[in-house]
């Protein structure tokens, strides 16, 4: 009977989550500005999309047919991004196709926000109501949450993406609908809450203007003068993850080097 329940229960959350028929996006744009020729009572609508892609790789993902087939690039001699396919090979759309994550200039597997790592940056007035829907497309059967960091959800404890405390995770080909208003004022950001999805590349900045009188957005523009800083290495997280906390331990590569190093857990201040 127990387990009817609970199977019930998540059919009922997945319902609610809403089928995943995922619209186009805009992957070039960096920032989901709410301030612009809006004011404090005018919602703020966003979409956000999670796909698993790979770093130094094109792809046509702003295309309706969602076209996921990626051609991998790299920098040459004079630092220019160039194909490992010679153009003859490549398809007639591909000078449309944006410029792929960068991140260190290596082959990694990643989690993009619209394309991007990381995600584009929201900004809102203080107290404005932000709508925002996140869809899921992880083909690995991961779930999503996003944790709006800083914001106090006031009546919106729902909103607050904190997996498995205040929402279940949200199932691949679905998406889940985040209402909360932007408080309070402040420098904040907004990043995965599940597994090891935040170093893959799910986190953003989230900046939130205040209402103190003075002129010092005039001034102080939070789309040219944020700065994020993220824990990043070659290998996916979560493999990263099981490595170092099982007895295999995780071996680097020693640059210039016919010999690897063994990483450890750092339990301590030294």
């Amino acid at each position: 009977m127990i387990e009817k329940i609970l199977l019930l229960s998540n059919l009922a959350y997945i319902a609610s989550c809403g089928t995943n028929n995922v619209p186009t996006f805009d992957q070039t744009k960096k920032t989901f500005d709410c301030t612009d020729g809006m004011d404090v009572t005018m919602p703020c609508n966003i979409m956000l999309v999670i796909d698993p892609l790979t770093s130094m790789t094109y792809y046509n993902i702003k295309e309706d047919e969602r076209e996921l087939r990626g051609y991998r690039a790299r920098f040459d001699s004079n630092g220019n991004l160039v194909t490992l396919l010679p153009s003859s090979q490549l398809p007639l759309n591909f000078s449309s196709f944006p410029p792929p994550v960068q991140t260190d200039g290596h082959f990694r597997p990643i989690i993009t926000i619209n394309g991007q790592v990381p995600g584009p940056t929201i900004i809102a007035h203080e107290n404005q109501r932000l709508v925002i829907s996140v869809y899921n497309e992880l083909k690995n059967v991961e779930g999503v949450t996003i944790h709006w960091h800083g914001m106090h959800h006031k009546d919106t404890q729902r909103a607050d993406g904190v997996a498995f405390i205040t929402q279940r995770p949200i199932p691949p080909n679905t998406q889940f609908t985040y209402d909360f208003y932007a408080s309070p004022g402040g420098t904040h950001w907004y990043h995965a809450h599940s597994g090891a999805q935040r170093t893959d590349g799910i986190y953003g900045a989230l900046i939130v203007k205040d209402t103190l009188p003075g002129n010092m957005y005039d001034f102080d523009y939070p789309d040219q003068h944020t700065l994020l800083l993220m824990d990043w290495q070659r290998d996916a997280s979560i493999d990263l993850f099981y490595a170092i906390g099982s007895s295999l331990r995780y071996w680097k590569e020693v640059p210039g080097q016919d010999d690897y190093v063994s990483y450890s857990v750092t339990r301590s201040a030294d």
